[in-house]
């Protein structure tokens, strides 16, 4: 009887130290998902302001080609205006794109920790 009750407290034991290291891990997992959620929601900002100065962007261009016409601007010096300011929209499109695309990744790698924090919690309850 004793050796059996040894054998279960061991087990046990055993058991206790396998949650423990299971926990720990959910707890060091949870805090990089706390973490990456984070990135993502300044990364949102970002993107959102990017949004914003693009907007404002093309409204100015419009109002320097309405200004150009008016001010009765050569058609070559209005045309090299224009290149100067898509060339600013292209370079703002890009940077958008590239917060969008690095949005995109962390967002798949936030679901991925969070299928495996699922998982590990799912082990664990068992």
């Amino acid at each position: 009887k004793q050796w059996y009750q040894r054998r279960v407290r061991g087990s046990l034991r055993n058991e206790k130290k396998s949650l423990i290291e299971a926990t720990d891990l959910l707890q060091s997992t949870n805090q990089q998902l706390k973490a990456n959620l984070e990135t993502q929601k300044i990364e949102m900002e970002r993107y959102n302001q990017l949004q914003v100065r693009s907007t404002q962007q093309e409204g100015f261009i419009e109002q320097l080609e309405a200004r150009l016409a008016k001010h009765g601007m050569s058609k070559s010096d209005q045309d090299r205006e224009i290149a100067k300011q898509m060339g600013v929209i292209r370079d703002l499109h890009n940077r958008l794109q590239s917060h969008m695309d690095t949005m995109q990744d962390l967002n798949r790698q936030l679901s991925t920790l969070n299928q495996e924090n699922y998982r590990l919690k799912s082990a664990l309850d068992k």
